[in-house]
């Protein structure tokens, strides 16, 4: 008998769960309040985007600066360092450039810090490629 009742129990919790579950479904903003609080919400949501104007598009980094080439290709070539005098080999990657290849690109103006590598992307990348055709490109480091 204890059993019995104890199913019906549990019955009896899951449609209460189910019913309170499909009443929140109905709106699907219930936490903002009443129904015809969602409506004047979604009126109003509607409004503010109908007056805000269109974003601008920003262009790229590569269309600013006059490229020396397409800047997807990483140049190579060797680079001498005007304070020690050591050469080094372009690396294949900004990542694995030298700690003061990446501090000429800085001191010459031709990048704005010293990216970690999480930090480089498609258009920095482009931009460092950039950089390092114009650092190659210098008396001093040739």
């Amino acid at each position: 008998m204890s059993e019995i009742i104890f199913i019906l129990i549990i019955l009896y919790i899951a449609y209460v769960i189910k019913t309170s579950c499909n009443e929140n479904k109905e709106t699907g903003l219930s936490f903002l309040g009443s129904k015809e609080e969602v409506s004047e919400t979604k009126e109003s949501i509607e409004v503010v985007k109908k007056e805000q104007p269109a974003p601008k598009k920003i262009k790229p980094v590569a269309d600013k600066v006059m490229p020396l080439s397409d800047g997807k290709k990483i140049p190579s070539g060797n680079l001498r360092n005007p304070e020690t005098g050591e050469e080094a080999k372009m690396a294949n990657s900004y990542r694995m450039s030298k700690r003061w290849i990446k501090d000429a690109l800085v001191a010459e103006g031709l990048l704005d810090k010293v990216y970690k590598p999480a930090e480089v992307d498609e258009a920095k990348k482009i931009e460092i490629n950039l950089a390092f055709e114009k650092l190659l490109q210098m008396d001093k480091y040739k």
